[in-house]
């Protein structure tokens, strides 16, 4: 009986669900087609050891991108995140009567919109710096990564996501 659990938990690592539609230009909304594959991993029934697992497999995966996909990738988290605070900031300033009122609810609504560039950086699987931070060391404690490696993503994802940040800031001052 052992042998089928071992196997059985292995199977769960293995496990990946994969989605892959888009919108086709002129097929119409909501109309589903074949696009870009995203596979997502299925964490509903792992243990901590197996998500310890995933986590240092997406570390790994991290340290061996080339830098140019890092750099686009970190730019795209820069915009992303900046977008959200710009979103954020501009519909604080649209509910004045609400802040003068009820300054706790101006906050609700505008914090709302922020975690809208969390999610556009998650979906579109864009390297924060952040992200790359807790994930990265896993790699390289379990030296399945060097320092320089690790070094070589944090300094790429966090100058890059800083050009995304201004990029957006910039478009912003000049809008």
């Amino acid at each position: 009986n052992a042998a089928p659990a071992s196997e059985e938990k292995t199977a769960l690592l293995e496990k990946d669900y994969q989605l892959s539609v888009s919108t086709a230009p002129g097929s119409g909304v909501g109309t589903a087609v074949p696009s870009q594959q995203i596979i997502i991993p299925d964490m509903s029934l792992r243990t901590p050891p197996e998500m310890y697992q995933v986590a240092l497999n997406a570390a790994i995966e991290k340290t061996k991108k080339p830098w140019q996909k890092t750099a686009v990738l970190g730019f795209m988290a820069g915009t992303y995140i900046g977008l959200a605070g710009m979103l954020y900031t501009m519909l604080g300033g649209l509910v004045p009567g609400v802040a003068a009122s009820n300054p706790g609810l101006q906050k609700i609504i505008t914090a709302i919109f922020f975690p809208v560039g969390l999610l556009m950086v998650t979906v579109n699987q864009a390297e924060m710096y952040t992200s790359n931070t807790l994930y990265l060391p896993l790699a390289l404690y379990a030296k399945k990564a060097n320092l320089g490696d690790v070094a070589k993503n944090w300094g790429i994802s966090w100058f890059f996501n800083l050009l995304g940040g201004l990029f957006v800031a910039t478009l912003g001052f000049h809008a």
